[in-house]
């Protein structure tokens, strides 16, 4: 068996094949993210103190999956790659009811901001 020295030579079918793999993954990435949209907001009390640690769950009505996410410190929250659809969000944090809102539709390719104000247990 010959082994390939520093240097030498790759055949050109092997980095043909190469470079098109690399492209087709380029181009599932880019379109994933091109159909994917993206919820974004902040939570805080009726006070407007942002609320850190507050759990936020995106529930596609369609397909019932669900895709979750936390405040930062800030009280921002991000949820990327949710696939276009019809959505039920809710949050919940330690010491406030739980917040949902229905019917929040998701287009391709969409940054949406939603800003949630909770309100303290009972």
């Amino acid at each position: 068996m010959r082994r390939r020295m520093v240097g030498e030579k790759i055949s050109a079918p092997l980095l043909l094949s190469m470079i098109l793999s690399l492209c087709l993954l380029w181009t599932n990435h880019a379109y994933a993210q091109g159909a994917a949209a993206t919820l974004t907001g902040t939570v805080s009390d009726r006070s407007g103190a942002v609320i850190p640690k507050a759990e936020i769950s995106a529930k596609n009505a369609g397909t019932g999956v669900i895709r979750s996410s936390e405040t930062n410190s800030a009280g921002l929250y991000t949820v990327p790659g949710l696939p276009p659809g019809n959505y039920a969000v809710s949050v919940t944090a330690a010491g406030f009811s739980t917040t949902v809102r229905t019917n929040i539709t998701l287009t391709v390719g969409a940054q949406q901001v939603l800003d949630f104000t909770m309100q303290v247990a009972k």
